[in-house]
């Protein structure tokens, strides 16, 4: 322009109207704190149908001394106590503020109602809010109790481990084939275990029952295993032959239980 003021006054007006569409943006991104909260509850009560889904594909599981298996989902308390902040608004004040960016005041809300120091970027993942925890019945009891390690053979809790394993693995293929037309085949169940050292005779016997309960392959190195019954043994001899080449003899042996 030739004057000018003139020009300075219209980059005036523009720099304000930019600026309330910059704050206009802001309050829109930053959103409500309740609108945090119920995303949050949102993501926890799928979480809560996933683990409803879990225990009952491990209903009828039992091997061994194991008569059940379920996973418990608990909510975590000082993370209840930031829910509670955000979904009565009483964090909202905290959550937006014009001269502080929504990372830098996840922590003085995780300071104030969770009693933590720092971790503010814990608020958003609904993870943080509750708690997993896998618990057996045994044969014996009626109880519940926690899966100690320390309390179960290693049978058990490989066992245990196993079963959930398949069961997350299962729920897993459901929701990937939801999408997808049926297959005419199931998947492959197969199970792994190298190098079971410490698997004595009866923690083998509680993996087979394991495996014919969730009719589930297994594939196992341990010496015990050539004592156990209801399985094949497989031995591998390496040897050399007389022109020099190395050959690897495999031979099965499968065991038949007394009548």
């Amino acid at each position: 322009m030739d004057d000018p003021r003139e020009a300075l006054l219209r980059l005036r007006d523009q720099l304000s109207a930019l600026e309330e569409r910059l704050k206009s943006q802001e309050t829109v991104l930053r959103g409500a704190s309740e609108d945090v909260a119920r995303g949050i509850d949102v993501r926890i009560r799928k979480a809560r149908a996933q683990v409803n889904r879990l225990n009952k594909n491990l209903e009828g599981v039992s091997f061994g001394s194991i008569q059940g298996i379920r996973v418990r989902q608990n909510p975590v308390e000082k993370m209840e106590r930031v829910l509670r902040a955000l979904r009565d608004g009483a964090a909202q004040a905290l959550l937006v503020q014009a001269d502080l960016p929504i990372e830098d005041a996840l922590d003085p809300i995780f300071q104030r109602f969770g009693g933590g120091r720092t971790g503010g970027q814990k608020l958003l993942d609904y993870r943080e809010y509750v708690h997993l925890q896998v618990e057996v019945r045994r044969k014996a009891g009626a109880d519940w109790e926690i899966a100690n390690p320390g309390r179960l053979s290693t049978g058990e809790a490989i066992g245990v481990g196993a079963a959930l394993m398949m069961v997350v693995l299962t729920e897993r293929e459901r929701d990937a084939m939801l999408l997808r037309g049926k297959k005419s085949h199931g998947s492959l169940r197969f199970l792994f275990l190298d190098e079971a050292n410490r698997l004595s005779h009866d923690n083998l016997g509680v993996l087979f029952d394991l495996c014919q309960a969730l009719d589930l392959q297994l594939l196992i190195a341990a010496p015990e295993v050539a004592r156990a019954e209801g399985n094949t043994t497989y031995r591998l001899v390496r040897k050399m032959t007389a022109d020099g080449r190395e050959e690897v003899l495999v031979s099965g042996r499968r065991t038949r239980a007394e009548a």
